[in-house]
């Protein structure tokens, strides 16, 4: 009889958003085969009301989708008392052996104390700052990165007060840190898609929380088997970070602009265009070579992407967990330029499949290694190091190891 599997997400299909959905989706998929599986998310719908569930099925999975209401005030937000209250029925009902929570800002980290009242023993996976940092990803109020290892709250204090109204915000921020940091490690193991966020949370969690720390690498979709590699003659970039300064499209545009070669097609994602309008504003006019803004690709449209695309540019400005791009480039033998971004460049090794800049915001650099690439010849190149990356079949295949191991102890 199948152990039976409850897994926690904000987003889930059919509402797929972000890279830390694709990665739940793809392992629930995965372990339907040897668990019996429930899927807790969200939903939002106004005309329904609020904190009630939804049943239905997507990706051949059964779904909950609880509705949580927009403008949450800044408790609920991780710390939700409603939502608790009617998954608490659901647990009841379902009778999950194991849980595996993946993000859940919005959802709080209360219901943790239901799982511990049931003796459930759970697994969280870290996809971001969210637990340490009230603002997820560890930039600050100047769209800069933190670059904080030990979280100071005297260092937050001037960066939070700009998104909280509420009096007293130096004390709900150590307030909301040390909640979230202390029911974290509730968990039974807590995993991290790079070795790098482990150790960034190993200096921010107590002692006894360090020995559950494990890396469980994200897994990617690998080429599949009809992918070809088509070569143009002029040498194609590919920027896929998204808008704004702290994901490095600034850098990119300086960089070229400052090229003296018209040997490169720039291929730049705009996700906005499957929306049906663009947000990428562009002056070509200083640009030597092809300046061309497409769509964002999916999962089942990611080998046409890149079939052409010789470089991928990364030059982003703080520390990522992970970098699904990075490592979906690596695979269908992309050359890749990227920043010391945090786990980023974990797969990147020096002048063999990239090359790996300085985080310091310098397009004077950027510029340079561009101007290096456009001196290969990339029309037999093939990525030969590859082999430490994952697929979601060897990600999920090390989760359920992790999982049974996890109910053993219990």
């Amino acid at each position: 009889m199948k152990k039976r599997l409850m897994i926690f997400n904000i987003f889930f299909a059919p509402k797929s958003f972000g890279g830390a959905t694709i990665v739940a989706e793809e392992l629930a998929k995965r372990l339907k085969d040897d668990f019996e599986i429930l899927v807790i998310t969200s939903i939002n719908h106004e005309h329904m009301p609020k904190y009630n569930s939804l049943r239905y099925k997507a990706k051949n999975l059964d779904i909950v989708g609880i509705n949580i209401p927009n403008n949450l005030g800044k408790l609920d937000t991780y710390m939700n008392p409603y939502f608790t209250n009617e998954v608490s029925k659901w647990i009841k009902l379902f009778k999950p052996d194991i849980a595996h929570i993946h993000c859940i800002q919005n959802m709080g980290a209360d219901f943790f104390n239901v799982l511990t009242y049931y003796n459930i023993p759970f697994v969280v996976t870290v996809h971001d700052n969210w637990w340490i940092c009230e603002r997820q990803f560890m930039i600050n109020k100047y769209d800069k990165y933190c670059w904080q290892e030990k979280i100071e709250y005297d260092i937050c204090r001037g960066c939070v007060s700009s998104i909280a109204d509420e009096i007293n915000v130096y004390y709900d921020t150590e307030f909301r840190a040390d909640y979230l940091k202390k029911q974290l490690c509730k968990a039974n193991k807590i995993l991290f898609p790079s070795e790098f966020q482990r150790k960034l949370y190993s200096k921010n969690l107590s002692d006894d929380c360090k020995n559950k720390l494990l890396v469980n690498k994200n897994g990617i979709k690998f080429p599949g088997k009809n992918f070809v590699k088509k070569r143009n003659k002029k040498t194609t970039f590919a920027f896929v970070g998204g808008i704004g300064p702290i994901k490095g499209l600034d850098l990119i545009i300086k960089a070229f602009e400052e090229i003296d070669n018209n040997n490169y097609i720039l291929k730049i994602v705009d996700n906005t265009l499957n929306l049906g309008f663009s947000s990428v504003k562009i002056d070509d006019s200083k640009l030597k070579g092809e300046l061309k803004i497409v769509p964002a690709y999916t999962q089942e449209t990611i080998d046409e992407f890149f079939s052409d695309v010789d470089v991928l540019l990364f030059p982003s400005q703080w520390k990522e967990s992970f970098g699904l791009t990075v490592r979906e480039a690596l695979v269908r033998d992309c050359f890749v330029i990227a920043t010391d971004a945090g786990g980023v460049i974990e797969d990147i090794i020096p002048e063999k499949n990239g090359i790996i800049l300085p985080l310091d915001g310098d397009y004077k650099k950027l510029k340079i290694a561009i101007e290096k690439v456009l001196t290969k010849d990339f029309s037999n190149y093939k990525n030969m190091n590859t082999n430490k990356i994952f697929d979601f079949n060897k990600q999920a295949l090390q989760l359920k190891e992790i999982l049974f191991d996890v109910l053993k102890e219990k």
